[in-house]
């Protein structure tokens, strides 16, 4: 096969998510024709060099885990999904007490890839942002495309099930603490949440409060019935590329409760409750007003047959064709 594509990297999150539904298309009869590399790989030194001999003679060369191919004759395609990669002066500051020592380096290693790639793909316009403050040079590769994603199925959430979801995958730089202890303030009377943090990680105060559920990192069948039920997701985190559950609050027509900003719009369109994360009050207001919102699905921006097809080439697709006007970042890609 003369395209290819590395999907090394975590398991779980957004890397694990993006995985499931790139095989899923790989799968399918007509999908385009493309060897798969590193499915069962971290991204190391190690692996990103033995990479790099495995696609020579390749055409078009896919990495979906930040950090680029520098080597090989075809287009180079580089999907960029950390925002941590790429965090103004002053977020790093704030934050990089919670990243592991190496992290610096790594960030380098991705800016070092992109400088390479012949298109730079971001699934949202403060990503692309991002990337073209720190690397203005490559600011004409950069294409905006939302992440494609499987919609939750979505069932009417019963009187006995008035929760809200929090389907956080927890790092130190997210604060989920802090999140949830706000939100244990704004809570009306009656209405439970179910974070996806682990009780011993929770915050201590909440622990053995009854309106709180840690239920830890679940499967994707798992997490799907928990979207299924849930009458609100609460998804608060300030940095985000992308944010999942934004995406997918908007394609199965489930309310979101989430900081205002510009980002969290584009993402979640018509589902998103915005709250002011510096007036407790404004929290409140945005949960009252999700738990009351009746919204219709909207799945067409993150459909991944055409996203994939677009990202491998296959049929030709033009960028323009599927979301034409999205960005001003948007444009044609290199055949």
């Amino acid at each position: 096969m003369n395209k290819v594509v590395d999907l090394s990297g975590g398991p779980s999150g957004g890397s694990g998510r993006f995985r499931e539904q790139c095989l899923r298309y790989l799968a399918e009869p007509d999908s385009a024709p493309v060897r798969v590399l590193g499915t069962d790989r971290r991204v190391t030194a190690r692996w990103l060099l033995r990479r790099e001999l495995m696609v020579r003679s390749a055409v078009r060369v896919v990495s979906t885990n930040n950090v680029g191919f520098a080597t090989g004759r075809g287009v180079r395609v580089t999907l960029v999904r950390n925002a941590n990669h790429f965090l103004t002066e002053q977020e790093w500051a704030r934050s990089k007490r919670y990243f592991r020592p190496g992290f610096a380096a790594q960030i380098a290693w991705v800016r070092a890839g992109l400088r390479r790639a012949d298109v730079i793909v971001v699934p949202s316009s403060s990503m692309a942002e991002r990337v073209g403050h720190v690397l203005p040079g490559v600011r004409d590769r950069v294409v905006v495309r939302f992440h494609p994603l499987r919609q939750p199925a979505r069932t009417a959430a019963g009187p006995d099930e008035r929760f809200l979801l929090c389907p956080i995958v927890d790092s130190p730089f997210k604060r989920m603490r802090v999140h949830l202890t706000e939100l244990a303030r704004a809570l009306p009377s009656g209405v439970r949440v179910v974070s996806t943090m682990r009780p011993d990680t929770a915050p201590p105060e909440l622990r053995d409060d009854p309106r709180f559920r840690f239920v830890g990192v679940l499967d994707r069948d798992r997490l799907a019935e928990y979207y299924a039920r849930c009458a609100a997701i609460y998804y608060p985190t300030a940095v985000e590329s992308f944010g999942y559950p934004l995406a997918e609050a908007r394609s199965a027509g489930i309310p979101v409760i989430a900081q205002d900003s510009a980002h969290n719009h584009e993402i979640a369109a018509l589902a998103l409750h915005p709250f002011d994360p510096d007036r407790s009050a404004s929290l409140r207001d945005a949960v009252e007003a999700a738990l009351c919102a009746v919204l219709t699905p909207d799945p067409e921006p993150f459909a991944a047959e055409s996203y994939f097809d677009w990202l491998f080439d296959h049929h030709r697709t033009p960028i323009g064709s599927v979301r034409a006007g999205q960005s001003e970042w948007a444009r044609d890609v290199p055949a």
